[in-house]
């Protein structure tokens, strides 16, 4: 096969003297780019694999490699080094977020001094002490974060990852992952997009590429917003609202200082943000333009075969959605009767739903009003318990929401 022909360009290239190997390094990666192209175009012509040139990674031993290409004088990166876990939780809809499983686990760190970044991306049945009994089987990542917490699950992570210390977290559910996305500029085809991320069936390593697909679309939007984000009126409102759809401790300021580090250092650039996989191995993945709508159609059709072959195919987003709306209106006319006479109820009712963002999942045309209505009877729940910060605090949540989504 043609991926077999790069070993054989390095052997031949190592058979030149230093003055011609830069040189014939160069060409000869060009023809291997030309023939993978054609190759692929060939064997999978409905897929549309995007490897267009020899900057593309190829393999998760290239990756590795690449890293250390981009990292300069010496190989290794210096100075102030910032660590922040994404985190993809497997909650359902109005479950309380005290014991979610781990499903997404992606580690990007921001070299501040160098204007270098990189997404390691970690597998969620990577094997890790999650206190079940060895013979369980269910000593896994994902169900450290379920099992035993998120210092414990922080700790997991350093360790797989190799990273010193994790400096912020995110983390955010099924509804908070749709309402980044639209934010992102997917408002015509988040269902689609999150479902091509979280897919794994059509692929022959299954988690691992799923897990590089998601590494990847982290690096590109990273990218493709470092390059809009100015800094300005419209970049403090499009963070502060992302950060309140999600939990973390990661402020706005921070956030912004961060990006206005990075881009004074000159980031913006597809070398100085890679992706790796931890742990590390030797395995064929493949690099989609995440960004491009048609290979995410692509995908998702792709997704829909194979999810009808095996028998696992689910509703469709439009229907799901519809389905969501009816049960939150549901919920609010419910909670709505306990006010003002129970108003702890009406926080044990709505509380898990507003965590979530569940209104996230409806329908552009009945979210307003849903999460309006969210938001009114939380207010006058604390309010009613004399809890003025909470209300305050659920206040400015929707109202960050709706400015962000307003001006997106």
């Amino acid at each position: 096969m043609v991926v077999l022909v790069l070993p054989i360009l390095f052997v031949a290239c190592s058979q030149k003297n230093s003055g011609e190997l830069h040189a014939s390094v160069e060409k000869n990666l060009e023809i291997f780019s030309s023939k993978r192209a054609a190759f692929l175009e060939a064997q999978f012509p409905k897929m549309m694999f995007i490897e267009r040139n020899s900057a593309e990674i190829v393999s998760l031993e290239l990756a590795s490699e690449k890293v250390v290409v981009n990292q300069g004088k010496g190989g290794k990166l210096t100075g102030r080094r910032i660590a922040i876990l994404i985190t993809g939780l497997d909650s359902r809809l109005g479950e309380g977020h005290s014991h979610p499983h781990a499903d997404a686990n992606h580690v990007v760190s921001l070299w501040l001094d160098e204007g270098k970044a990189e997404v390691i991306s970690i597998p969620r049945d990577t094997p890790a002490d999650a206190g079940f009994h060895d013979t369980s089987g269910l000593n896994k990542l994902t169900n450290v974060r379920a099992n035993r917490g998120r210092n414990t699950y922080h700790k997991e992570v350093v360790r797989i990852s190799g990273v010193p210390k994790i400096n912020h977290y995110i983390e955010f559910g099924f509804s908070q992952a749709m309402g980044l996305l639209e934010l992102l500029g997917f408002q015509d085809n988040a269902k689609s997009t999150l479902q091509s991320l979280r897919s794994r069936h059509s692929y022959g390593i299954g988690d691992f590429q799923r897990s590089y697909n998601q590494g990847q679309f982290i690096r590109q939007m990273i990218l493709k917003q470092t390059a809009n984000l100015d800094g300005g009126i419209m970049t403090e409102v499009l963070l502060r609202g992302a950060l309140l759809l999600v939990d973390t401790d990661l402020s706005a300021e921070q956030a912004s200082s961060y990006l206005q580090q990075m881009k004074s250092k000159g980031f913006g650039k597809k070398e100085d943000l890679v992706v790796r996989m931890k742990p590390s191995m030797k395995m064929q993945v493949t690099a989609f333009d995440f960004t491009d709508p048609t290979v995410v159609a692509a995908l998702q059709k792709q997704n829909d075969k194979t999810a009808s072959k095996q028998g696992t195919g689910k509703k469709s987003g439009d229907e799901m959605g519809g389905q969501v709306a009816k049960k939150l209106e549901q919920l609010l006319a419910s909670s709505k009767k306990n006010l003002p006479k129970n108003p702890k109820a009406v926080v044990g009712q709505l509380e898990p739903y507003f965590k979530q963002r569940a209104w996230l999942q409806v329908p552009s045309s009945q979210r307003a009003t849903i999460r309006s209505e969210f938001g009114s009877q939380l207010t006058q729940a604390y309010t009613l318990l004399k809890k003025s910060d909470q209300a305050d605090k659920v206040k400015n949540i929707i109202e960050a929401e709706e400015k962000a989504f307003k001006r997106n």
